[in-house]
């Protein structure tokens, strides 16, 4: 039978799976409790301290792709980790996430 936990758990748990860095599945494991369990928690309780700071937010561009010009894009995930990666055509990469 799965064990009970108290709201000021469950929103413990939240808080420490987007600290770790950690898929899910990994994150489930190391702790015993299910990821369906974990999902649930985080809908209900995963925004317990945050100003909706994570939401998805769209800045401007501004872009000719007369000449090519490289430019580096780099995208923060809401649990630290950043990608890096260069890119010749922003409206290119712009299609692309988008799609």
């Amino acid at each position: 039978m799965p064990k009970k936990y108290s709201e000021t758990e469950y929103i413990k748990f939240c808080e420490d799976w987007k600290d770790s860095g950690k898929t899910k599945k990994s994150f489930c494991k190391e702790r015993n409790i299910s990821e369906s369990a974990l999902r649930s928690w985080l809908k209900k309780y995963g925004d317990q301290d945050s100003t909706k700071e994570s939401s998805i937010k769209f800045l401007p561009i501004e872009t000719s792709d007369s000449k090519p010009q490289s430019h580096i894009v780099e995208i923060t995930l809401p649990n630290g980790v950043m990608l890096s990666t260069e890119v010749l055509s922003l409206s290119v990469l712009v299609k692309e996430l988008l799609r």
